[in-house]
């Protein structure tokens, strides 16, 4: 784990501007930071002490950033990027599909997986492919080629399909 005061006490000495505050904040569910430019402060979410160290310190400097940055300038405009530059970081999007599965809402937020399914009571090699309607037999398992699922239009179950098909 990084220690976070103590790099952002070192980048406002090394740049001679005033003291940063950094806290954490456990009401985050999905923000990794928020920074507040009038107040000095920066704000972690509590669930990024579990990410990679490498997350977290591209996290805490985006947010110094946007400190220094002031509250004037644009979020993510060119007096932004010129300080992550400074402070050695590329200037991007640090909140990634992998820093994402550290989020406590992780499982509600993930974009969720498109599976395509084929009912098996199709000639698909003469036909084309006709949407058919899922009958639900019991509660769902998010697998519509598990049994519980039948075509109402052909009465059989679904397969799982491959992009090509479509």
């Amino acid at each position: 784990m990084i220690e976070w005061q103590t790099i952002t006490d070192e980048v406002t000495a090394r740049f001679g501007v005033d003291p940063i505050r950094v806290t954490f904040n456990p009401r985050f569910r999905s923000l990794a930071g928020r920074a507040h430019a009038t107040k000095r402060h920066v704000e972690i979410g509590a669930w990024m002490l579990y990410a990679p160290d490498e997350d977290q310190r591209q996290t805490l400097l985006h947010e110094i950033a946007h400190v220094l940055t002031g509250p004037t300038k644009a979020a993510h405009g060119r007096e932004w990027k010129s300080w992550m530059r400074r402070l050695g970081v590329e200037p991007e999007r640090t909140y990634s599909d992998s820093l994402a599965a550290y989020s406590p809402s992780a499982s509600r937020t993930a974009a969720p997986v498109r599976v395509y399914f084929i009912c098996t009571g199709q000639e698909h090699s003469t036909t084309p492919i006709i949407p058919c309607e899922i009958r639900r037999r019991r509660k769902p398992r998010n697998d519509y080629s598990h049994p519980a699922y039948t075509c109402k239009l052909h009465g059989a179950r679904f397969v799982r399909a491959t992009m090509s098909a479509y």
